[in-house]
């Protein structure tokens, strides 16, 4: 089974492990090798023996095969029959345990993660005690032990099978920080402790108060106590409990159970969420879903209840205790019991009913008569129940049972080879259709599972469809394996018929090598060929546009559908390919064919035959024919056409890209005949990697490696002073009170600072009559966040507030002497003197540039990398639309050293191409701002500085949680600066918009290599405007509001920018305007672009210009449910009314004199369509809206792989989020958030859950964070998914 997927991101793939050392082992294994041939020893892998290899980040086969009986012991667990771990790895650089395939490799008995072993992940494995039936706690030889127990942080435990295991299948003992327990399936637990029955199929016990898991799509199925259990103190713990499946435990099915303690809010709220839980609480006193313990007089909190479906014999819900502030809302529960009325029950000691908030939820009971609710130990009446609670006004309450089937499909984010159903299934329909198109790709080997049967696969396919079909009512199940012997309530007699879990397992991929064979058609139904010797066929040439189709091409067959004419050898036909390769078809040929008779025939790659010459045979109709060009090159074709000399051979096509215009051109050669063919037909065979989304030259490796401040934004530094109590070697303070000016006192403190360390301003408001100039390296201003206020105290609107660094050129340019390709870290120049006497500068940066001046007059021949080459405008005058001499192509870089060669060594790595002596660097020394950062602050403008921040000349610089409003220009600039970062900042609206006013975040020249990720934007005219060499830069999980001016929140203003990435952000749309240039290589990945804009007229969320090149759209969310959109429109002039999800080559803005359409130009004509925009545009798995209410995923059919990355960003395409996801509690965010293969496809990203204060719970009211999995398109546009953070929550079908 193929498992390394997430390192090579053009596989584009599942989850996989890190690039560190892969180690084997097996049960039978005694070597310290550790290779497949001389596996390690279990215990020498696992640390029982010491092993001086297994570093952080390493991975561990365990050998399909292997069956190891277990036999350490613990007095920490007081246990036996175990192996115990004892080597950790480190929260980024996990240890990971993994079968080779799942369920490959067996444990007889339990695994022991010892308090060394933290951050290391067991996979895939069947964990069983087959070796005794004998169930006592303490029966030594005969004891059975738990199957996972954990004593060490941030561990995970996915998709393990563990069943007849002793207490508790999996367990979590004195914390369980940092835990991610996923996909197992635990049954058949249990055992008799001195005649008191234990068996949980999870416990999680938390003593420190920092416990933090997350419990997802696993299986407890006939237990002997509860399904899982939970145990802590708040506020420090943090437990979801979201999609799992629950069947037959007797003493709950869910179940929380606080410490003694007074009451106290949990922040981020405990969550149960979207489980399926039938007879979790199998005894008439326990319940489904059960907070508290009847003899603990607890008090706990904030719990949110949520989109669960529960059936149960007595209590679908408990809260035993003092419980209070609970949300329980959006629920199924279903009462089955014979005996008892139906029961939602908060008796307790001091319980709280008043301030739950409990609504929308669907109650059933089979039990005839009035539905009883119980407070305080006192029956209710539905009546009394609700003015109690004040609570379910808009619940339903029925008699019987449910009638529908409901069924979840969902991919969990932890390993995409798995899908999980549960299925709810009333009145026993045969089978259940599941659309699996986001989740498998066609020719994938899918296994699956009833859980009933588990392990066993009762089928397998191999995809083909859209759809697997699964059988409900299948009559060979089998029971469950074990030997299941304590005595329970009641005894396994497999699922009722109504219930059904499915587990679907992707054991094999798709094959690599894909062939795709299509065929296109030509624009126009008549060709007519002339007569009166004007030679040209009109249309001239015949046009068959080709695109999404992203193989490269292995076939070509050209069809000429009733040709007719009266001397068939008048007639040349040659055939021209997107990348300009030509070859004659047929000159001088088929003169016997003599008469005006309509034939159909096609020229080939595969043919064996040339088509007739003049005298010869006649042509035959369903012919496939080879070229014959009698003339040998002696017949040219009139302008537009391509040089001489053409091919004569249908191979000189193979091997390129299929798409763009594919043309042939028809001529008549002598007066006085004519003819006509009614059409063409294109047949393109190509071939590509099934597996490949995105080919490797439109991708760039964005990660922490290449991209933002080397090492990260430093934490650690030491504060240098306290800028209102002391600031060292002088002798005024600040005052912050919003009166006297701060200025001197803020200057003096930086440039005091030393090296690694912070100037610290505390809360307060710090007038400042002047900007000011903050330059320096390794050196931090940091504030107390929004209380700390700089507050801008005079007026000149062309100033920058806070100049952060300045620019500073030293020497003179220099010539590359050597070519440097894509990825090359060197170059050499012609010389390195008159550099400056700094030179060479260690951590200065160097500029690069290409500008291909003598070619087309400042346009440049940029070649598509898959075999095209398209004439392209990177740079021009915007108010002339002239040819402009700018620099084209534009790189920056950090240099790393020298030597004596005049060589020159750089980082990140180039993104480009650049070719010798074509290509000029720069030095430029940065010593002024190395390392450097600004935090934590606002900056009020009031209208009164162009800008409030501009970066410049810096790198390893950032700007983090600064919060600006209002300056005229621009909130944050950045030039000449390479390996930054904006985050967590807030750009919050201008005086006025228009241009150069209201821009957010402005790449103003020669950025690279940035990172800008997690920041607000409100009222901004664009949010983000990139100008000249803004590239490489990575622009992630940003919620823009409230665009200005009619323009996307994301704007390409200049040329030459490439390889950009946009991935998860939350606003109206994006726009590559061409005002200035053209646009290559940009990855626009998993955002929801809504086009929700109110003051905005016709709306376009893919506003494609001029000169976009090569764009990749992959796995976004397009439009909103309550606007009529139109798919793509091909633009005909720069304003139109239309509302469309995609406009693509219209010109250049301000430039709207065109009104012609689909017409092919060349691109240096301002006023003409782009025809290379749509062509070279790869789209793929975009969730795209049409009419209201109405949405489609659609896939490109070239591209089989249907398995999208977590994260284009190779740092963060992990199955758990990266750290910076989860700060400040937000928890809740669900990863990844947005896309095809996320339930409902739009989720809250941190930005935004940070700004409508989501996540938290005070007094049962005021804001809910929602679980992923909103299916019903309650949450597809913006203003509908706030209704899921806000009361009052309107009524969700949450299964389909």
């Amino acid at each position: 089974m193929m498992r390394i997927f997430a390192v090579l991101i053009v596989l584009l793939f599942g989850t996989g492990k890190s690039t560190a050392a892969t180690w084997y082992a097996s049960g039978t294994g005694s070597s310290t090798n550790g290779t497949p041939a001389q596996p390690w020893s279990m215990p020498y892998a696992s640390g029982k023996i010491a092993n001086p290899y297994l570093k952080p980040g390493d991975w561990v086969e365990v050998q399909d095969g292997t069956d190891y009986l277990c036999t350490d012991s613990s007095t920490l667990s007081n246990t036996t029959n175990i192996l115990q771990f004892f080597i950790g790895g480190t929260p980024s650089q996990r240890i990971t345990y993994s079968a080779a395939s799942w369920l490959g490799a067996k444990f007889d008995g339990g695994l022991q993660l010892e308090p060394s072993a933290s951050n290391v992940v067991l996979r895939y494995f069947e964990i069983r005690c087959s070796w005794s039936t004998n169930r006592t706690q303490r029966g030594g030889s005969g004891f059975l032990p738990p199957g996972i127990n954990q004593y060490a942080p941030g561990c995970d435990v996915m998709h393990n099978y563990i069943h007849d295991t002793g207490h508790p299948g999996i367990g979590s003992w004195l914390t369980t920080r940092g835990k991610y327990i996923a996909g197992n399936v635990m049954q058949f637990v249990g055992m008799d402790d001195a005649g008191n029955s234990r068996g949980s199929g999870m416990y999680l016990q938390n003593e420190t108060n920092s416990s933090t898991a997350l419990i997802q799509g696993n299986y407890s199925i006939f237990n002997y106590t509860t399904g899982m259990k939970a145990y802590g103190n708040p506020p420090g713990w943090d437990f979801w409990f979201n999609r799992n499946g629950i069947f037959g435990c007797d003493e709950g099915g869910i179940f929380f159970n606080q410490d003694d303690s007074p009451l106290r809010l949990p922040t981020p709220s405990l969550r149960i969420t979207e489980n399926t839980i039938v007879m979790g609480g199998h005894e008439a006193q326990t319940g489904g879903i059960r907070l508290g313990y009847q003899t603990h007089p607890e008090t706990g909190s904030n719990v949110v209840v949520a989109f669960n479906r529960v059936i149960e014999k007595a209590h679908p819900i408990q809260m035993i205790g003092g419980w209070g502030f609970n949300t329980v809302v959006s629920n199924l529960f279903v009462n089955l019991d014979s005996v008892f009325k139906f029961y939602l029950d908060l008796a307790g000691e001091g319980g709280l009913p008043g301030t739950h908030t409990i609504d929308y939820n669907r109650y059933y009971t089979t039990n005839l008569g009035t539905v009883n609710f119980k407070i305080l130990d006192v029956v209710k009446s539905q009546a009394q129940w609700m003015a109690d609670t004040h609570g379910d006004s808009n619940s339903t309450f029925t008699v019987g049972f449910p009638t529908a089937l409901e069924s979840l499909v969902f991919r969990p984010s932890y390993d995409s080879n798995f899908v999980h159903v549960h299925v709810l299934n009333p009145l026993n329909q045969a089978s259940l259709a599941v659309d699996i198109s986001p989740f498998f790709n066609p020719g994938d080997r899918v296994r699956v599972i009833d859980i009933q049967d588990m392990p066993r696969a009762y089928t397998t396919n191999v995809i083909s469809g859209t759809t697997l079909t699964l059988d409900l009512q299948r009559t060979n199940r089998n029971v469950m394996n074990g030997a299941f012997t304590i005595t329970k309530t009641d005894t396994w007699n497999g699922f009722p018929t109504y219930l059904r879990y499915f587990i679907l397992y992707r054991e094999a991929l798709a094959p690599e090598v894909v062939t795709n064979v299509t065929t296109y058609v030509s624009a126009t139904n008549q060709i007519t060929i002339p007569s009166d010797g004007s030679i040209k066929a009109n249309p001239y040439p015949v046009t068959i546009r080709v695109s999404d189709n992203w193989g490269t091409v292995t076939g070509v067959k050209l069809t000429i559908s009733n040709l007719v004419h009266s001397f068939v050898d008048d007639v040349n036909i040659a055939l021209t390919s997107p990348d300009g390769r030509t070859v004659m078809l047929m000159s001088d040929c088929g003169d016997a064919d003599g008469a005006d008779t309509a034939k159909t025939f096609s020229f080939s790659t595969v043919a064996t035959y040339p088509i007739p010459q003049a005298g010869s045979l006649m042509i035959t109709n369903g012919m496939d024919y080879m070229p014959n060009d009698q003339q040998n090159g002696a017949d040219n074709f009139p302008v537009p056409a391509p040089w001489q000399p053409y091919g004569t051979n249908m191979s000189v096509l193979l091997g390129g890209s299929p798409n763009g215009e594919w043309t042939v051109r028809v001529t008549d050669d002598f007066n006085g005949d004519g003819g006509s063919i009614d059409r063409m037909f294109l047949t393109l065979t190509t071939t590509n990697n099934g597996n490949l989304i995105i080919p490797a030259h439109r991708l760039l490796s964005w990660s922490d490696e290449i991209t933002g401040v080397p090492g990260g934004i430093p934490t650690a530094r030491t504060q240098f002073c306290n800028v209102k109590v002391s600031i060292p070697g002088t002798n005024i303070v600040a005052v912050g009170d919003g009166v006297t000016d701060d200025t001197p006192a803020l200057t003096a403190a930086w440039n005091r600072s030393p090296t690694n360390s912070y100037v610290y301003l505390p809360t307060g408001r710090y007038w400042c009559a002047t900007n000011f100039t903050l330059q320096g390296n390794y050196r931090t201003l940091r504030g107390d966040g929004t209380n700390t206020v700089l507050v801008v105290g005079y007026s000149n609107t062309s100033s920058v507030f806070i100049n952060f660094g300045s620019y500073s050129e030293q020497g003179t340019q220099r010539t590359n002497i050597v070519d440097i390709p894509k990825g090359a870290t060197n170059t050499t120049w012609d010389s390195v003197n008159g550099l400056g006497a700094l030179f060479p500068g260690t951590n200065g940066t160097v500029k690069f540039w290409f500008n291909d001046a003598g070619t087309n007059q400042g346009f440049a021949m940029m070649s598509d990398g898959d075999g095209s080459s398209d004439p392209v405008h990177y740079s021009g005058n915007g108010s002339t639309k002239s040819q402009a001499g700018a620099p084209l192509v534009r790189f920056e870089a950090r240099i790393t050293g020298t030597n004596a060669g005049n060589q020159v060594f750089f980082w990140p790595p180039s993104p480009y191409f650049f070719p010798s002596n074509a290509t000029r660097s720069q030095y430029l020394y940065v010593n002024e701002l190395k390392f450097s950062g600004l935090e934590d602050f606002s900056i009020e403008c009031a209208g009164r500085v162009s800008s409030a921040i501009y970066m410049a000349q810096g790198m390893g610089t950032w700007v983090k949680g600064v919060y600006t409003s209002r300056p005229v220009k621009s909130h944050i600039g950045v030039g000449y600066t390479t390996l930054y970062e904006i985050t967590e900042c807030f750009a919050d609206g201008a005086p006025a918009y228009g241009p150069s006013q209201g821009i957010g975040i402005q790449l103003d020249s020669h950025t690279y290599g940035g990172k800008i990720y997690d920041n607000l934007g409100r009222s901004n005219f664009p949010w983000l405007e990139i100008y000249l060499g803004g590239s490489g830069n990575a622009i992630c999980y940003n919620y823009i509001m409230d665009p200005q001016g009619g323009l996307a929140p994301i704007d390409n203003h200049n040329g030459h920018n490439f390889l950009n990435l946009i991935e998860g952000n939350v606003c109206y749309g994006i726009l590559q305007d061409g005002y200035f240039g053209s646009a290559e290589a940009w990855t626009l990945f998993r955002n929801w672009f809504h086009g929700d804009a109110p003051t905005f007229g016709a709306r376009k969320i893919l506003n494609f210009g001029h000169w976009t090149r090569s764009w990749n759209t992959i796995g976004n969310v397009l439009g909103n449910e309550r606007t009529n959109w139109g798919a793509t429109l091909v633009q005909s002039g720069w304003n139109n009314s239309n509302t469309v999800l995609r406009r693509f080559g219209y010109p250049n803005m301000g430039n709207d004199t065109f009104s012609g359409t689909n017409t092919t130009a060349q691109a240096t004509n301002y006023a003409y369509l782009d025809p290379y925009v749509w062509s070279n545009d790869l789209a793929h798995a975009n969730v795209e809206f049409g009419s209201i209410g109405t949405k489609t995923t659609n896939w490109n059919g070239s591209i089989t792989n249907r398995v999208l990355p977590y994260s284009m960003y190779v740092t963060w395409n992990n199955s758990t989020p990266p750290a910076w996801w989860t700060n400040a509690g937000r928890t809740n965010a669900p990863w990844p958030p947005i896309g095809p293969d996320v339930e409902g496809n739009t989720n809250p990203i941190p930005a935004m859950m940070r700004f409508h204060d989501l996540g938290l719970i005070a007094g049962g009211g005021g804001v809910v964070s929602p679980p992923p999995g909103l299916n019903s398109g309650y949450n597809d546009d913006f203003s509908t998914i706030l209704k899921w953070f806000f009361f009052p929550i309107v009524t969700h079908p949450l299964f389909k």
